[in-house]
């Protein structure tokens, strides 16, 4: 069953892909959330909430790592173009510890 990641989940884009996820039955979806608030609406709706702070780079990586994602689906970069080049260098250095641990 494929881990799946959606970072800022509370959009409308993320809410048609977590919902369609969930209603296969063959995913597990966590959403990635800085707040505890946003943790308990997130459970609401059967995603895990991953809290912690975007920004905190190493935060993310253990956080990616400790979930064992295997798939991340962003909304969030969408509208905040500076935030790319942070997640593509969150996911690079989250696969290479998730390889180092295989």
């Amino acid at each position: 069953m494929p881990n799946f990641l959606l970072i800022e989940p509370s959009r409308d884009v993320s809410s048609a892909v977590y919902g369609q996820l969930l209603r296969s039955g063959n995913h597990q979806v966590f959403g990635f959330v800085e707040t505890e608030k946003d943790g308990f609406r997130l459970s609401l709706n059967e995603i895990i909430p991953l809290i912690g702070a975007f920004e905190d780079v190493p935060s993310c990586i253990a956080i990616i790592n400790f979930a064992q994602i295997d798939i991340i689906i962003d909304t969030y970069s969408f509208t905040k173009e500076t935030t790319k080049p942070s997640l593509l260098d969150i996911i690079a250095r989250a696969a290479k510890n998730a390889t180092h641990r295989l």
